[in-house]
């Protein structure tokens, strides 16, 4: 996990599961989720919904083993403080 201003990089490992998708819950709210690759190309945007008064949830499918990497951009997150 990277920050920096209002931008968080989050990258997330499937150590187990199948290759369904599972939906991942982020405390607060988000203006925009992208999907990157390892090498920092934007892949394309990742939909999202928000989930309740201050959450954003997003369903997302990875292969076993598998690397995402997520870009939160205008994040609005408790406990979070832009740098």
């Amino acid at each position: 996990m990277s920050y920096k201003g209002d931008t968080l990089l989050v990258r997330i490992f499937n150590a187990e599961g199948d290759a369904l998708p599972r939906k991942i819950i982020f405390s607060g709210k988000i203006k925009k989720m992208q999907m990157v690759e390892l090498n920092g190309a934007i892949k394309g945007d990742v939909r999202m919904q928000a989930a309740g008064g201050e959450s954003t949830v997003v369903s997302l499918a990875m292969p076993r083993f598998g690397i995402r990497t997520l870009k939160l951009t205008g994040l609005q997150m408790p406990g979070y403080a832009a740098r």
